[in-house]
């Protein structure tokens, strides 16, 4: 039953050295050491939750393992779960605590690299058979340090939530009739170099998050949804099969890869800095015309070639190609002078830019707002806003060296969409707020009052006093600083109307 042999982890608990450092950390103490349980039993949540010195488990058939039956058993090693019928929340995963500087357990140890030191306590197994197994719990094995391999049974379709986070070690287990993974499924599973998901149809948030050695993805050839983040930070993958058959791309989906093709042919939506690199890198992209909503530039600080439609005609009994930069994708998405915009309401929104000029950059007429990082990484020297461009998106311009001139079609500066960080605040230095922040002490040991820029902390860079006006432009190049040499016109013209 519930806690049938659970150790109040405050009377077990005592701080020792952690490892051959100088730091600190929790262990835990017990007496049971090993266990047999016989057929169709059914273990109990917390059931021998923290039983510190248990190392090995007989398990009979049919076993039902409820929430947090073996949760913190530290030195676990050895069961086997081969005929187990489920496994619950939390089953077989257990505490992570900070490793500290002093033995009060206050001040946190940080690692050479600038991290803080964590000890985990969930069990040290290495293997584990979950052939007969028809589900799976949430957090199931998350922060099995030592698990290398896993096998599921045909019963199991669904990998829940954070179900092998944590796990840095595994780097065999068979996902192929797997349909959905779910959110955090494998987040910093840091040692699984390829995955196949042919038969998964949604694949959840930050599912793969971190996967360092991550470098190839199979995906279901009749495709699959990809929600946010599920593959970023997977700085090693290289190939992903059947992306063309995914219809849905959440934001950051594919983040900070090293992919340098995107066959996008089949989606439907392509989410928010998708495939944004952290250095500009090239990336072939291709799209379909089922294509119908776009977020902030997918591709930010890609180096794409101008999309443009290659037509063959043929005259005479001899082919001709031609190349166009101006066509439609769908009814929702175009392609002028090379770059991606998409229809909203009142007009376009320029997406990316990819334009086939880069030394004075024309945006389209009807342009009302331009995304976040839509011209991130591009080399463009000049732009020219329409009349109608009312916003800009946060880091528009972020990277954009050569770029030296804007000119805004209208009398009224468009708005910047500037997303808050805090490490404005954190610096000392172009806070974007209003009110008193206090003095700081320099390095020659003045004291230097903060000056806030006069901004509202989110989406409004419009200064409130006329001497920071110029602070309107700070986030052109996305790092809160003035940028001297960039030059701003207003073209200023009358509009005749139907009232004239």
């Amino acid at each position: 039953g519930k806690y049938a042999f659970t150790t109040n982890k405050d009377n077990v608990f005592t701080v020792v050295p952690y490892l051959d450092t100088e730091y600190y950390c929790y262990t835990f103490s017990g007496s049971l050491t090993s266990l047999t349980i016989g057929d169709n039993a059914v273990i109990g949540e917390n059931a021998f939750s923290y039983a510190a010195a248990l190392e090995t488990v007989t398990l009979g058939a049919n076993a039902k393992i409820d929430k947090m039956a073996f949760y913190n058993t530290v030195n676990l090693k050895s069961i086997d779960l081969s005929k187990a019928q489920s496994i619950g929340d939390y089953a077989f995963s257990g505490d992570v605590y900070m490793v500290c500087m002093d033995t009060e357990m206050t001040i946190g140890a940080v690692s050479g690299d600038g991290y803080y030191v964590y000890s985990y306590y969930a069990p040290m197994l290495e293997s584990v058979d979950l052939s007969a197994s028809a589900s799976i719990g949430e957090y199931a094995f998350a922060y099995c340090k030592n698990l290398t391999k896993v096998t599921l049974g045909d019963g199991i379709t669904e990998i829940p939530t954070y179900a092998f986070t944590g796990c840095d070690a595994l780097t065999d287990i068979n996902l192929g009739k797997i349909v959905t993974i779910g959110d955090y499924a494998f987040s910093e599973s840091v040692s699984l170099a390829k995955v196949d998901l042919s038969a998964a149809e949604t694949i959840g948030e930050y599912a793969f998050v971190n996967g360092k050695q991550l470098a190839t993805v199979v995906l279901n050839p009749n495709g699959s949804q990809i929600a946010e983040g599920a593959f970023c930070y997977n700085e090693q993958l290289t190939k992903i099969e059947n992306l063309a058959a995914t219809t849905k791309i959440g934001d950051y989906a594919f983040a900070y890869t090293a992919l340098a093709e995107a066959d996008l042919s089949g989606a439907v939506s392509v989410g928010s800095l998708a495939f944004v690199k952290e250095t500009a890198a090239p990336l072939k992209v291709t799209l379909g015309s089922a294509l119908e909503t776009l977020g902030d530039n997918p591709f930010a600080m890609c180096k794409l070639e101008p999309f443009c439609l290659v037509e063959t005609s043929n005259f005479n009994g001899v082919d001709y190609t031609s190349t166009n930069n101006t066509y439609n994708i769908s009814d929702t998405v175009f392609v002028i002078d090379g770059s991606l915009y998409c229809k909203v309401p009142n007009g376009l929104e320029l997406i990316t830019y990819a334009g086939t000029d880069h030394i004075n950059v024309h945006l389209a007429e009807d342009t009302v707002r331009i995304t976040a990082m839509a011209f991130a990484g591009t080399d463009i020297q000049m732009v020219t806003m329409p009349y109608y461009t009312t916003s800009i998106g946060h880091k528009a311009f972020y990277g954009c060296d050569k770029l030296h001139t804007v000119v805004f079609g209208s009398q009224v500066a468009p708005i910047l969409e500037e997303e808050f960080d805090p490490s404005y605040y954190d610096s000392l230095e172009h806070i974007p707020g209003s009110g008193d922040y206090g003095t700081y002490t320099d390095y020659d040991g003045n004291e230097v009052q903060i000056e806030s820029m006069g901004m509202v902390p989110y989406f409004m860079w419009n200064s409130t006093s006329s001497e920071k006006r110029t602070d309107f432009f700070r986030s052109l190049n996305g790092n809160g600083t003035y940028q001297y040499r960039l030059t701003f016109c207003m073209r200023f013209f009358y509009r005749i109307t139907d009232s004239i």
